[in-house]
């Protein structure tokens, strides 16, 4: 298999109930060029692992609680060039990989990209 152009890092606590439509966002991409899935399982103590498994990414365990030591893991974990990071209850569209790609190949000297999201179930921070 060919390197991969991007690494995309999931971390992932007690995320069995959205986890699927993220990894199917990610599956979905236009983007041409080989690039990987890590989920990072912070210990999770749902089905999180298993849904990972069964969507054929690598996944990788981090005993230390938190969305940064996860992502550090990731990162550490990452085989490409490029780092994507997204939350495990976010669905990112097709077009994704695509532009971070392309807004690199346009701007060498770029350190990063980043985008507006969306809470199509509502806001946990806001409680709704």
């Amino acid at each position: 298999m060919p390197r991969p152009k991007i690494s995309v890092v999931v971390p992932a606590y007690n995320e069995a109930k959205t986890l699927g439509l993220c990894l199917a966002s990610l599956k979905n991409q236009d983007f041409k060029k080989p690039y990987e899935v890590i989920v990072v399982d912070n210990n999770s103590t749902d089905a999180t692992a298993a849904i990972a498994r069964t969507a054929r990414v690598k996944l990788i365990k981090e005993i230390k609680r938190g969305a940064a030591a996860a992502r550090n893991t990731g990162a550490a974990a990452s085989s490409a060039p490029l780092l994507a990071f997204t939350d495990a209850d976010s669905i990112v569209p097709s077009h994704w990989l695509s532009y971070i790609s392309q807004s690199f190949s346009l701007n060498p000297r770029l350190a990063a990209v980043v985008g507006n999201f969306q809470f199509p179930h509502g806001n946990k921070l806001l409680g709704n």
